[in-house]
């Protein structure tokens, strides 16, 4: 450990760790949603922001109209998928294995 680290942080932090996450089964020991309301708000802004340098970006490197109405249709559609999804992760993600396991099923 570096000699400007603080002992008793790490301690702490790792105390914080193991009472909350169980490493040995790699699961939470505490059931509740992560997923804070007030900052929806925060998280769109957020999103919003990196999508908007991302065109900015591909905006600025690829020139003709067909690029830029394909890029800003494709990174509008990838920002409402984002906002969508952090609504209920867990549904989200259980709904998508319970469509690939169907997709499977002869």
């Amino acid at each position: 450990m570096p000699s400007q680290a603080d002992r008793q942080n790490y301690n702490n932090a790792h105390n914080r760790l193991l009472r909350n996450y169980d490493p040995d089964e790699a699961k939470e020991r505490f059931q509740r949603h992560l997923r804070l309301e007030s900052n929806d708000r925060y998280y769109h802004t957020l999103v919003n922001y990196a999508t908007g340098m991302m065109l900015r970006v591909l905006l600025r490197t690829m020139r003709g109209a067909l690029w830029e109405e394909q890029c800003v249709v494709t990174t509008a559609k990838l920002t409402a998928k984002l906002k969508t999804l952090v609504n209920d992760l867990p549904m989200s993600a259980s709904i998508q294995s319970l469509r690939k396991s169907l997709a499977s099923t002869p």
